[in-house]
């Protein structure tokens, strides 16, 4: 009985260890400045052009409202994963999301966007990205009969440079 204790002890020490070394926090988000620069962005192509842009950008969600006078553009709110909110939001108070979803701390998370078209010129257009990510948590994770509110959560950058990168690819930037 020694000896197994002699072999697992090292053993259990290490895998704790390295657990910590693999399995810890993912890196900080980007600056709330940096943020703000991938949400805006600028072409060097006429409304039109960078309206349709935008449309084929998000061929592959469900749009909500379109209304091309205004240059506003809302997708349908989209169901994500524990870990595909992990890699698209971020939220000061959480570390991982893909925890609270196996804890029954979580039990949904969303997201949509809003995209603003607007002509700066009549050779210079600017997009806004804004998706806005939300999840299901309990108000007190370690309190079961505590009640599940929606929370908002601070954007990674990811889809905005999905979003910003598809545009710029239509236009053949």
């Amino acid at each position: 009985m020694k000896r197994y204790l002699k072999v697992l002890a090292p053993i259990i020490i290490l895998i704790s260890l390295t657990g910590c070394f693999f399995f810890g926090q993912r890196k900080p988000p980007i600056s709330w400045d940096e943020l703000q620069e991938k949400q805006k962005v600028t072409y060097l192509s006429a409304y039109d052009d960078v309206w349709d842009a935008a449309l084929v950008a998000l061929s592959n969600q469900k749009i909500e409202e379109i209304d091309k006078e205004s240059g506003f553009i809302t997708t349908r709110e989209k169901n994500v994963s524990a870990s595909q909110l992990d890699d698209y939001a971020w939220s000061p108070s959480y570390g991982s999301f893909w925890y609270y979803e196996n804890s029954g701390a979580m039990d949904e998370a969303r997201y949509w966007i809003n995209l603003k078209v607007s002509a700066v010129s009549e050779e210079s257009t600017e997009v806004r990205v804004t998706p806005n990510f939300e999840a299901h948590l309990r108000e007190w994770t370690w309190d079961t009969t505590s009640p599940m509110v929606w929370k908002s959560l601070r954007s990674r950058g990811v889809l905005e440079d999905i979003i910003v990168g598809r545009i710029a690819r239509e236009l053949g930037n």
